[in-house]
């Protein structure tokens, strides 16, 4: 299993587990609501900061990846230059 698919499995188990314990509490109408706000608050910043942490690592990984394939295609660029003037060298020769 990903740790994304771990953290947002835990992450939405904590929330239905506090939504539960609070729907079933013997509380008022009114102390339920502002633990349900409190709750779905601290569930959003929790989230909030989940995604973020994605986000960072999709950024990471894009960078990688590009910095891959900017160096392969150099590489080539390279191997390329190499080929042209071996074959402009070879083509001086024989008119000679």
């Amino acid at each position: 299993m990903r740790r994304g698919e771990l953290s947002l499995g835990i992450l939405l188990g904590l929330l239905v587990g506090a939504v539960l314990g609070i729907i079933f509490a013997p509380e008022s109408g009114e102390e339920t609501r502002k633990k349900l706000r409190k709750r779905g608050e601290d569930a959003y910043d929790k989230l909030r900061d989940v995604l973020a942490e994605y986000l960072e690592l999709a950024e990471e990984k894009g960078r990688e990846y590009y910095d891959k394939a900017r160096d392969r295609v150099e590489e080539l660029v390279d191997e390329l230059k190499k080929k042209l003037e071996e074959k402009a060298e070879e083509s001086i020769e024989e008119e000679d």
